[in-house]
């Protein structure tokens, strides 16, 4: 079985920005990032076509609703507090081909209609949804930038500078309302970022802060139940392996620590090299679940294998997913304009 790689949780970093003041988010206005004939800022996003009839997929499978348009892998998957979700970013074929597109997506009337694009393109970012309902988008392939999206004005704004290329940074909300930016790999320099960040919601501003006892990526991050973020070392990340990274937990009051995380996802798949994305990392609200290219699967607690509770109706490499509530998630992206769908899934008990 191929398993994806693209993780839904990340976040970046700079060497700079910790010795510059962050600036105040400057708002692009709509008609600077909207496609050709974009809609007024209150508006919002028009339909792209009409829905099919909804269809409630059978527990254990999943049912394509939508295709993306354009297609693309690797975006971004983020529910908002209203119920839709955002799919953002992207690319198409090789290095060249980056995508601004964005889509918001109804769970319920199961309709795609395309949203305010990106100021940046970019691929393999992070993706969190803020205490104020706006979602931060940080890292990536080709840009440096952060911007975050307000879901009720259709538009987004960049609020700071990275200072490098970051792939699949740790992006993490936290239990302040705040969201964690961190880590990320700095791809072919052989080496993983340390510096870290949050993004304060009441002041609406990007602020470094400590960095991280060592560099780390996206790839193995869990909330525990009392709210700390744990991060542990991904087995497929040979950068990491040769670090000899330790388990890292981050905590809002006392910073960054060292030490085990102890959490049976994070021990589960260092122990299984066979990858995957981590759809819902955590342990306290049911099994963990992961996505590979051919479906959902679960993390059996007691003998730590994983075992398959959604089958996908069409096999989707490159896909990213999202939980929608504890047992429907929504997929969506794939590698080529075929394979490109949106798909809901019930997850079998």
């Amino acid at each position: 079985m191929k398993i994806s790689v693209f993780f839904a949780i990340a976040l970046p970093i700079v060497a700079t920005a910790c010795s510059r003041s962050q600036p105040t988010p400057t708002p692009v206005p709509p008609t600077e990032l909207a496609a050709p004939s974009p809609p007024p800022a209150s508006a919002a996003p028009g339909p792209l076509s009409s829905p099919p009839p909804p269809s409630t997929p059978a527990r254990g499978t999943c049912v394509v609703v939508a295709k993306l348009s354009p297609w693309r892998y690797g975006p971004s998957v983020t529910p908002l507090p209203g119920g839709d979700v955002l799919i953002a970013g992207g690319r198409q074929g090789d290095d060249s081909q980056f995508m601004t597109a964005v889509d918001r997506f109804d769970p319920k009337t199961r309709a795609i209609r395309p949203a305010a694009p990106l100021a940046e393109a970019r691929s393999l970012h992070g993706a969190a949804v803020a205490g104020d309902g706006r979602v931060v988008v940080a890292g990536g392939r080709t840009t440096k930038a952060v911007e975050v999206y307000d879901p009720t004005a259709n538009q987004w704004s960049k609020v700071g500078n990275l200072g490098r290329e970051l792939v699949t940074p740790i992006v993490v909300a936290l239990p302040s309302g705040n969201v964690l930016v961190a880590g990320g790999d700095l791809m072919w320099k052989g080496a993983l970022e340390d510096k870290a960040f949050e993004w304060r919601t009441k002041a609406q501003k990007l602020v470094p802060i400590a960095p991280m006892p060592a560099g780390s990526s996206g790839a193995l991050v869990v909330k525990l139940p009392d709210g700390r973020i744990g991060i542990g070392a991904d087995p497929l990340n040979t950068m990491e392996e040769a670090l000899g990274e330790p388990e890292i937990l981050y905590d809002e009051k006392a910073g960054w620590l060292r030490g085990k995380v102890g959490d049976p996802v994070i021990e589960a798949i260092q122990k299984d090299a066979s990858g995957g994305t981590l759809l819902r990392p955590t342990s306290h609200r049911g099994p963990a679940l992961r996505l590979t290219d051919d479906g959902i699967q679960a993390l059996d607690p007691k003998g730590g294998e994983w075992r398959e509770v959604a089958k996908l109706e069409r096999s989707q490499p490159g896909a990213t997913a999202a939980m929608l509530d504890d047992d429907t998630a929504l997929v969506a992206g794939g590698i080529d304009e075929e394979k490109s769908l949106v798909e809901i899934c019930s997850i079998a008990p």
